[in-house]
């Protein structure tokens, strides 16, 4: 079993999408703490037009936002020839499982909803992830 991980993104960077300022906050300390470089969004719209811009390793989205949803944001990475092999993970503290097993022929193949320990980057909070691949 992987106990550990290390992760080396040279000049990449990891890119949040996030409208919530407090989670936001909470991600981007983790981020930094870690030395992750990183790029974050308070909308789907500015984040899509930068990753044309300078394609990021990695995308951490927020489903629920205002105008375009995490599961459209995922959707358009996915179909884009350019963006579409980014992995795409999104977030968010929603707990009804129909509500995030939307439409998930967009883009995210595998989801699970579990507490997150003290020790994670959402400190407590219980947070569904999905991971597109």
């Amino acid at each position: 079993m992987i106990t550990s991980y290390q992760l080396t993104l040279g000049t990449g960077y990891i890119m949040a999408v996030e409208d919530s300022l407090v989670q936001a906050k909470k991600l981007r300390h983790f981020l930094d703490e870690k030395s992750i470089n990183n790029a974050f969004f308070t909308n789907a719209k500015d984040a899509l037009a930068a990753a044309h811009d300078r394609p990021p390793l990695l995308i951490i989205s927020d489903i629920v936002m205002p105008g375009m949803d995490g599961y459209e944001f995922c959707a358009k990475i996915k179909e884009d020839p350019v963006l579409k092999d980014i992995p795409v993970i999104l977030l968010t503290s929603l707990r009804i499982r129909s509500t995030l097993s939307r439409d998930f022929r967009r883009g995210p193949t595998t989801s699970s909803q579990s507490p997150m320990k003290r020790n994670t980057f959402c400190r407590g909070s219980i947070i569904s992830w999905l991971i597109a691949i």
